[in-house]
C-alpha cells in the first residue's frame, strides 16, 4: 500500500488536503471527519487500514489543516464543507469505478446536506443529525461575540466561527429527517450510543 498526501483544488481557491492510501483498487472510500478531527486522528487512520485490508482505496480528508492554502477551523462552515466534499468527489470520479463515503459527526451532517450523487453508498458514523442537542451537549462552549467566534474546550480549545454555529442551527432534527428522506443512495447510520433519529 502507498500513502500519498494529496492536494485538491477547492471551489474557493483553497487546497483540500488528504491522505490517499492506495493499492490501485477500483473502489474508493472517501472519509469525511467530524468537527475538530484531522486526517491523522485514530478514527481516520484505522478506517483507512480497515478499508485497504478489504479491497478499497481510501482517502481521508482534512477539511481544515495547517498545510498550504488549507482552510482553518475558525473559517470553516457547513457550506465550505459541502463545497469541499463535492470537489473531492469530482477530483476522484474518473479514477474509480465506484466511490463510497464514510462520514463522522459533523462530516455526516455536511454529507447529508450535500446528498452527493454518483456514490455507491454512504455510511454515517455517529452523525450530528441531532443538532438541537449537539450544541447544548458540548461541555464547555463559550461565545466570544466581540470576535464573532465560539470556543470549544475539550481539553484543547478549538475556535469556531459564529457562521458555523448559525449554519448548524439551521438543521434541527426535523430538517435532518426531511433531508434524509431525499437521499436515494443506499445509506447506513451507526451510533455508538442511543439516539432518537
Amino acid at each position: 500500500m502507498t500513502e500519498t498526501l494529496v492536494s485538491i483544488n477547492g471551489q474557493d481557491g483553497n487546497a483540500i488536503w488528504g491522505k490517499l492510501c492506495s493499492e490501485e483498487n477500483r473502489r474508493l472510500v472517501v472519509h469525511i471527519h467530524g468537527l475538530t478531527h484531522r486526517m491523522s486522528y485514530l478514527l481516520e487512520v484505522t478506517s483507512s487500514e480497515f478499508f485497504n485490508a478489504n479491497g478499497y482505496d481510501h482517502y481521508r480528508v482534512g477539511l481544515y489543516d495547517n498545510l498550504e492554502r488549507s482552510r482553518r477551523l475558525d473559517n470553516s462552515t457547513i457550506s465550505t464543507h459541502t463545497k469541499d466534499i463535492q470537489s473531492i468527489l469530482d477530483h476522484f470520479r474518473a479514477a474509480y469505478d465506484e466511490m463510497f463515503i464514510s462520514a463522522h459527526s459533523l462530516g455526516g451532517l455536511a454529507t447529508l446536506i450535500l446528498n452527493p450523487q454518483g456514490v455507491k453508498a454512504m455510511s454515517f458514523w455517529d452523525p450530528s443529525f441531532d443538532v438541537d442537542k449537539l450544541l447544548e451537549n458540548i461541555i464547555v462552549f463559550e461565545a466570544c461575540p466581540e470576535r464573532r467566534q465560539y470556543h470549544l474546550d475539550y481539553g484543547n480549545i478549538f475556535v469556531i466561527s459564529e457562521t458555523l454555529v448559525d449554519e448548524i442551527k439551521l438543521y434541527p432534527d426535523e430538517k435532518c429527517v426531511e433531508l434524509a428522506r431525499k437521499v436515494k443512495t443506499p445509506a447506513a447510520t451507526c451510533y455508538s450510543g442511543i439516539k432518537h433519529l
